[in-house]
């Protein structure tokens, strides 16, 4: 996957960016816009994120799984090349990410 799939010599890290408001973090579900580059491509993405307090830190996650695509971050020819490799006779061109956040109150 990280030579077929991401090019990890190329491309060896995920960058996601992101401005928040003082309320994107009071308690609750907000939709947040953000920034993701990921295998040479920037696209701005949005997904729902829950605020939730735990042991007097707030904890930020995704409200459902966020739905990637290959091809927005032209990733289809990777994922064609670890169909044929493994001699699949299909393969999802999508896939769910979930993420926690977990911020320390200092």
């Amino acid at each position: 996957m990280q030579k077929h799939l991401f090019h990890t010599e190329l491309y060896p890290t995920v960058d996601i960016h992101t401005q928040l408001k003082p309320e994107d973090l009071n308690i609750g579900v907000h939709n947040i816009s953000f920034d993701v580059d990921l295998h040479g491509v920037s696209a701005m993405l949005q997904a729902e994120f829950m605020v939730f307090e735990q042991f007097g830190n707030k904890v930020i996650t995704l409200h459902k799984p966020l739905i990637i695509k290959a091809e927005t971050f032209g990733l289809e020819n990777g994922i064609n090349t670890l169909k044929n490799i493994a001699k699949l006779q299909s393969i999802d061109f999508t896939v769910p990410v979930n993420l926690i956040l977990n911020f320390q109150v200092q």
